[in-house]
């Protein structure tokens, strides 16, 4: 005889499958969601405590006593100054009552005699300091009329004539053709012209040379008193005195 099997109910279990898990995109979204769920509670969490904040400040300056309302000041009046009452005057006193007593004279000692001035000794006479000469001028100097032959050409002999018209191993040295040994010489001037302008000093080359230093050449510079000196002659208009 054929067994039959056990009824059966519902259907008949089936295997699970493989479980899948997410990938990083469906992480990433879940993590976003996440995080604005949270700042939305954080600010609406913010906005309620600033809320309260508020009301309770508005409960707090309501709650405070309104100042009391300031009286206006009163007049009072014033009592008037107190007046004063003249006093009585003192009778008049006579003037022979208010003058002092007299008193008794009061003799001053008479002046003495005062013995008459000695006379005063006669003036004598002191002799008068004798009068000291001034020191002549040295050579240079541009004191008054400037003489050529005193003060100009001995500056000439003794700086300038080596080469304009000296005597040297025997021969006579003129150099650039001035000779200074005389006053034609000197305005007779060089090859090149006249080397002194009477009266006009800036356009005198011999006292540009002397000026500058460039005569007496590889020689020292003239004194500044004698370079005044050639100046102040030239600047007279260079005379021949």
């Amino acid at each position: 005889m054929n067994r039959k099997p056990p009824w059966k109910t519902g259907s008949a279990p089936q295997r699970r499958s493989k479980v899948v898990w997410p990938s990083l995109t469906q992480l990433l979204g879940q993590v976003l969601i996440i995080i604005l769920i949270v700042g939305l509670w954080s600010a609406l969490l913010f906005g309620f405590l600033r809320w309260t904040e508020a009301q309770q400040t508005a409960a707090l300056a309501a709650a405070e006593p309104s100042p009391a309302p300031t009286t206006a000041p009163t007049n009072t009046p014033t009592q008037p100054p107190p007046t004063f009452t003249p006093a009585a005057t003192p009778p008049p006193v006579s003037a022979e009552s208010s003058s002092p007593p007299p008193t008794d004279p009061v003799e001053t000692p008479a002046a003495e005699p005062t013995e008459p001035p000695s006379p005063t000794p006669p003036p004598t006479d002191t002799p008068a300091p004798a009068p000291t000469e001034e020191p002549a001028p040295e050579d240079g100097g541009d004191t008054g009329q400037v003489s050529f032959q005193k003060d100009v050409l001995p500056i000439f002999e003794r700086r300038c004539i080596k080469c304009h018209g000296g005597i040297n191993d025997g021969e006579e040295r003129v150099e650039e053709g001035l000779k200074l040994l005389t006053y034609e010489d000197v305005l007779k001037g060089s090859y090149n012209g006249p080397v002194i302008e009477p009266g006009d000093v800036e356009n005198s080359f011999l006292i540009e040379q002397i000026v500058k230093g460039e005569m007496p050449k590889k020689e020292p510079r003239l004194l500044p008193a004698q370079i005044r000196t050639i100046t102040a002659w030239v600047e007279q208009g260079a005379p021949d005195n």
